[in-house]
């Protein structure tokens, strides 16, 4: 800090000067020194003898506030040889030390009090630089909105992202309120609501803004709500960061898995449909041949090929078995048929059987008729994968599976077993190749169906596979 010492006996008031150890002190004896470091010097404090050199201290202290309006400045007078008294001279207030035996303490304490306050500002002034710096070059708009002045600050990002100045802002306090898209006015107000409440919750929303070129752009606000003594919200402080590339590649995304997904059915389909007809039908034909072959050959052979023929049948019929049932696998036939529930029950009844783990199935009846396609297949293929991983690797003793109505509008199925469960997080954050892709599958296949999906599991405590699915048609 630097200090403009004015006083023709720079030596006295030794105990002042050790105050102010550490600090930058300019010394002026005289009026010429004076009038130089004014001219030249840019001071945070200035401390001024009385009586400069017979000088009327209102007359120097006006001078001084020509040249330095907003420096503080600390008047000493001098009483006798030992008495002494001070004034810390404002623009518009003084306040004045009576003399006392704690003047010089008094002296000290105001000294250094005006040096705390100069600091004070320095260091605030520094930090609104440095905050400015940042917000005028973040890429984020950064505002400041009160009820008393509309908006208060908003950095040129605002140019950028939604094509409004901040002059603009500063001009219609309204104008961040009616840019949000209509649809997600119900959004923005909630947010609003949520932060009016002290005690309420703290999140961010994300809603569209209209652009000035007239374009919707994706905006996800975080907003700090400032309050009064009174709890009483007075300002909104916060970032608004434009998100739409974010939006649009997650949209991209979205349509790209759910094409994979549909082409893979296809794919399961066609594959379904060439091993029940093409491979059935031509191990029935070959099942046919050997019978002709044995009613061909002469009767003391009978013996010796009938044996050999019903090996080579029985293995034609485990085989037909076989494909019959991965055919259903890939693609069961009950589920466009008969619908969700009957299909649900032959996996569950065939999965226990070919995998000897007991399962049981329910479902609480009555459920909507005419369900969409995709939700039906998007059910029963996370029922099939939470089963598959149930028998993999939970080393479960037993499953059960639910399918009913939660409610008038929530579809819900839920697959719990009681094996030795695992750590979601990890399993869903690993970066081990095809580690946790079944359950990444089930969870997109529910997103793109429009449902939520959440599995619940730790460590030796079994597993809980829940998907709800919202019914768009049941009554409001």
């Amino acid at each position: 800090m630097r200090i403009l010492w004015i006083d023709a006996k720079l030596d006295d008031h030794s105990q002042v000067r050790h105050l102010l150890v550490g600090h930058e002190i300019v010394g002026a004896a005289d009026s010429r020194a004076w009038d130089m470091h004014l001219a030249a010097g840019n001071f945070d404090l200035i401390i001024l003898c009385c009586d400069f050199q017979k000088m009327d201290n209102a007359a120097v202290v006006g001078r001084i506030r020509e040249r330095m309006p907003t420096v503080p400045i600390i008047v000493l007078s001098d009483i006798g040889d030992s008495e002494a008294t001070v004034q810390v001279l404002h623009q518009d207030a003084s306040d004045a030390v009576p003399p006392t035996r704690e003047r010089l303490r008094r002296l000290l304490a105001i000294v250094h009090a005006a040096v705390a306050r100069v600091q004070a500002v320095r260091a605030a002034g520094e930090a609104e630089a440095r905050f400015r710096q940042l917000a005028e070059n973040a890429p984020d708009i950064i505002f400041r909105w009160s009820y008393a002045h509309g908006y208060e600050y908003v950095s040129p990002a605002a140019t950028a992202v939604i094509g409004y100045t901040p002059e603009e802002h500063y001009a219609d306090p309204g104008l961040g309120y009616r840019a949000v898209h209509p649809d997600d006015l119900p959004i923005y107000e909630g947010a609003l609501s949520d932060i009016a409440d002290p005690k309420g919750p703290r999140h961010l929303c994300v809603v569209r803004w209209r652009h000035k070129a007239g374009h919707f752009v994706y905006i996800e606000m975080h907003m700090t709500p400032i309050f009064d003594e009174r709890d009483q919200l007075i300002a909104i402080e916060g970032i608004s960061r434009d998100i739409s590339e974010h939006i649009l590649a997650k949209r991209r995304l979205r349509e790209l898995s759910s094409r994979v997904i549909k082409v893979g059915e296809e794919e399961r389909r066609r594959i379904a449909r060439e091993l029940h007809d093409e491979i059935g039908q031509a191990l029935t034909a070959i099942k046919m041949s050997l019978v002709a072959m044995e009613r061909a050959f002469p009767k003391e052979e009978t013996e010796r090929v009938q044996e050999r023929m019903a090996y080579l049948t029985a293995l034609i019929d485990r085989t037909m078995t076989s494909v019959r049932a991965l055919s259903r696998e890939l693609r069961p036939p009950l589920l466009d048929e008969v619908g969700l529930e009957p299909a649900l029950a032959w996996l569950c009844d065939s999965f226990s059987k070919y995998s000897g783990l007991p399962i049981h199935y329910s479902s609480g009846g009555g459920l909507p008729p005419g369900l969409s396609h995709d939700v039906d297949l998007a059910i029963y293929r996370i029922v099939q994968e939470a089963l598959t991983n149930a028998a993999r690797h939970a080393h479960s003793s037993k499953v059960s599976v639910r399918i009913f109505l939660e409610s008038e509008n929530m579809l819900t199925a839920i697959v719990e077993d009681s094996g030795c469960g695992f750590d979601v997080g990890a399993v869903r954050q690993s970066n081990v190749p095809d580690q946790g892709l079944g359950i990444l599958g089930m969870y997109e296949r529910a997103d793109l169906a429009g449902g939520k999906l959440a599995i619940i599991s730790s460590p030796g405590k079994g597993t809980r596979v829940c998907v709800r699915f919202p019914l768009k048609d049941a009554p409001q």
